[in-house]
């Protein structure tokens, strides 16, 4: 699962012994011979061709479609906060598999000069100090990554030291054998994190790098049990110091890479929106990494100090909803859409700072939403017998009726005259997509229609009566849970013009009566479950949301903010108050998702 992660030690510290281990690395030279006129003109044609190649894909989707999308539609952002939940979690994590003995070493190493091999193997952990571990995870700016480290790592392990002839043909018994405790002391562990997109087309994050950054170890009591080895100790030492990122790394990433990658950045880059059209998170841009506050230019994570301030990640998604096409048995993204995004920086708002994950919508993403519905007619209507499933509403659309009822012939005399004994309909198509504005206070929808209206028979239809209507909607009852923004839609106003009647009395005061009164009966409930299965967003931090999500209005821009919490700290309060119980909480509930490596695939 974890391919390519690099296990090392850091060179720049000093450990017990004053023991430094230095990395070297094999230069390649290269040859090179003299190149023919047609060899150079031939590679230059594959670089020029390669080139405008590479330009042609940077430029393309991951789905095949054309980047007229400059700007991002949509801007994520985790707040240190946020990671520092996760570093919360995994800080739990390290204390759940350091109670089952997770350190498993085995290895052999020869001396020449002094004709033995060295044997190193554990057998249990005997001591964990689980108070004294802090788990940290920083933005590191210069490098653009991310960093887990666990520092403050005190533990000892009971191994097996052993001493035998290089040639086994000597003495096939140990020449010294020592069950002594490996104890470490105040040893920092660093995880270099990476997300990016992957080959299935998943925002993901892996491991890309193990490290033991500094601490100290001592095989307590060896010297006392070495006897006539004692010369041997030093060498012992050093050799675990060479061997100490390979004796630990392995475990730390297999039991910690799992829960980073299905926690943190783990979402593909598009999901279904309602029944027909989805939602495209694919990124526009790379990785914005933020420091905290006077964090410029650092190296370590150690230099980190956890306080959120101002620090996080972003993320710049097309946020573009789509539709697919289909033709014969193949099935193509459909990106058409008559807008095109504005520029969006991110949001500013210092309530929004404070919340774990964060989301910036703009009119442009909410627009595009409105267009494809607006394709699939979900924003005609028509009212007539076969649609309204109440009977007494649909008694009304009779042209006429008894003495003591009322109808539609009733309302309007004129229309029983010229049309005895038929069923009005009616039936509104928009004339363009719908437009969105968002404002501080408000989101305002615009919809304009053509309204016609009907007199039926079973042998014919005749039109009676045609009108625009510009209707305002909003978008009220905003809610942001579980990475879904939901809104109920009503009309707020709407006014009638271009009314074309063939019925004395029917005009544009009375074409609004019957629109209210529509409204009131059938329109309103309608709309407002328009939007009722929301706007699913990607899942930046997966833990369960912690207290209500905050919806902020900005000009132009939808702010969605929430935090997030696990196991114990769901049942406690205030917010501001998470990280210090998260650090005084020793949970232990940890879900099985966490070591599913094919997680992710299933989100």
């Amino acid at each position: 699962m974890h391919n390519s992660i690099a296990y090392e030690n850091d060179p720049s510290r000093r450990w017990h012994w004053n023991f430094t281990v230095t990395l070297g690395a094999n230069a390649k030279q290269s040859i090179s011979r003299p190149l023919m006129h047609s060899t150079i003109i031939t590679f230059l044609f594959t670089v020029m061709l390669i080139t405008t190649l590479s330009q042609t894909t940077i430029a393309q989707n991951k789905d095949g479609s054309s980047s007229n999308l400059v700007h991002p539609g949509i801007i994520s952002r985790v707040s240190q906060h946020g990671l520092n939940l996760l570093a919360d979690y995994l800080r739990n994590r390290v204390q759940r598999f350091m109670r089952f003995s997770a350190f498993q070493y085995n290895f052999s190493v020869g001396v020449p000069n002094n004709n033995v091999e060295i044997g190193i193997r554990s057998l249990d952990t005997a001591f964990f100090d689980s108070g004294s571990f802090n788990s940290k995870i920083a933005v590191i700016v210069p490098s653009k990554e991310l960093i887990w480290s666990g520092s403050d790592f005190r533990a000892s392990i009971n191994s097996l030291v052993q001493l035998r002839p290089l040639d086994k043909r000597d003495s096939p018994t140990p020449l010294f054998s020592a069950h002594v405790p490996l104890k470490l002391e105040r040893v920092r562990v660093e995880l270099v994190l990476g997300p990016s997109v992957n080959q299935d087309g998943h925002l993901r994050t892996d491991v890309r790098q193990c490290r033991i950054v500094s601490g100290e170890l001592l095989y307590d009591n060896l010297i006392r049990e070495a006897g006539n080895f004692t010369s041997l100790v030093p060498l012992i030492h050093q050799i675990t110091l060479a061997r100490l990122s390979e004796m630990f790394c392995p475990v730390f990433v297999a039991e910690l890479g799992p829960v980073i990658s299905n926690r943190l950045l783990n979402t593909p880059l598009s999901t279904a929106l309602f029944d027909h059209y989805f939602l495209n998170y694919g990124l526009t841009n790379a990785i914005l990494y933020q420091p905290s506050l006077g964090s410029e230019n650092r190296t370590t994570a150690e230099r980190g100090d956890g306080s959120g301030n101002g620090s996080g990640i972003v993320l710049f998604h097309r946020g573009n909803v789509f539709g697919i096409l289909r033709q014969g048995k193949t099935r193509i993204n459909d990106f058409r859409l008559p807008i095109l995004p504005q520029p969006m920086v991110p949001s500013n708002s210092k309530s929004a700072a404070k919340r774990m994950v964060v989301f910036q919508l703009s009119n442009y993403t909410l627009s595009s939403l409105f267009f494809w519905m607006d394709q699939y007619r979900k924003f005609d209507y028509e009212i007539s017998k076969t649609t309204v499933k109440d009977k007494e509403i649909a008694a009304y659309l009779k042209t006429e009726c008894g003495p003591k009822d009322i109808c539609a012939g009733t309302l309007f005399p004129a229309l029983a005259q010229n049309f005895p004994n038929g069923l009005v309909s009616i039936k509104s198509r928009t004339l363009t997509y719908p437009t969105i504005l968002i404002e501080r206070n408000r989101i305002n929808v615009q919809v304009e229609s053509r309204i016609d209206a009907f007199a039926n028979y079973s042998d014919h239809n005749r039109r009676f009566l045609t009108a625009t209507m510009r209707a305002k909607l909003q978008l009220q009852n905003t809610t942001f849970v579980n990475y879904v923004f939901s809104a109920e839609l009503s009309i707020d106003t709407f006014d009638i013009t271009n009314v074309v009647s063939l019925v004395d009395g029917i005009d544009a005061g009375s074409i609004e009566f019957l629109v209210n009164a529509l409204n009131e009966l059938i329109i309103a409930d309608d709309m407002r479950h328009k939007l009722k299965e929301g706007v699913r967003l990607p899942v930046l931090l997966d833990f369960e949301q912690f207290g209500p999500g905050d919806v902020h209005l900005e000009d132009g821009s939808l702010v969605l903010s929430a935090d997030l919490c696990f196991d114990e700290l769901c049942k406690r309060t205030p917010a501001n108050e998470l990280g210090k119980q998260s650090r005084e909480n020793g949970g232990n509930t940890m879900s099985n998702v966490d070591m599913d490596a094919n997680y992710y695939d299933s989100v």
